[in-house]
């Protein structure tokens, strides 16, 4: 779930589109400001999770970085109606220094970065897990000066009473 709410921000209004990989079909269906992925094969259940565009900010408990500003359209949840699992994301930018950013969030999550510079970019992503939650903060910037990116995002397990 939290692959389908990372990668499919950008998807094109009212499509349909089928992927098959592994013995595994996804089929992700988006209509308006809805997305649908049913994932099903190879022994699996069918799972359908549904991504709405929402406000998360308040949901995601995870601070903002001073003079950030919100990526509109990016705020969007999911939700695996099987298990109910729950997963939540917002990109922000902000013109910062990229250690600078990277400290705020290491010291508000109390996660070590894990850190990687390719070809002029560098990336940064801090995870915490409590119980059935997961924070994760992914910090990048191309070029060393200016343009930060922030990916903010909160995956909520559902407790094992509650699943299907």
């Amino acid at each position: 779930m939290a692959m389908a709410i990372a990668i499919l921000g950008g998807c094109a209004r009212d499509t349909t589109q089928r992927f098959e990989t592994m013995g595994k079909s996804a089929t992700v269906e988006q209509k308006g400001d809805s997305t649908r992925v049913t994932v099903e094969g190879l022994g699996a259940n069918s799972r359908v999770i549904d991504i709405k565009p929402q406000e998360v900010m308040s949901e995601l408990a995870i601070p903002r970085y001073p003079g950030s500003t919100l990526v509109p359209g990016s705020e969007q949840c999911a939700v695996d109606r099987d298990s109910g699992d729950r997963g939540c994301r917002a990109d922000l930018r902000v013109n910062a220094r990229f250690d600078d950013v990277v400290t705020f969030y290491k010291q508000r999550l109390k996660a070590s970065p894990t850190t990687i510079s390719v070809g002029g970019m560098r990336t940064a992503l801090m995870v915490k897990s409590e119980g059935l939650s997961t924070r994760s903060v992914t910090v990048s910037q191309r070029g060393g000066t200016g343009d930060v990116r922030l990916l903010l995002l909160r995956i909520e397990r559902a407790a094992p009473s509650a699943r299907k």
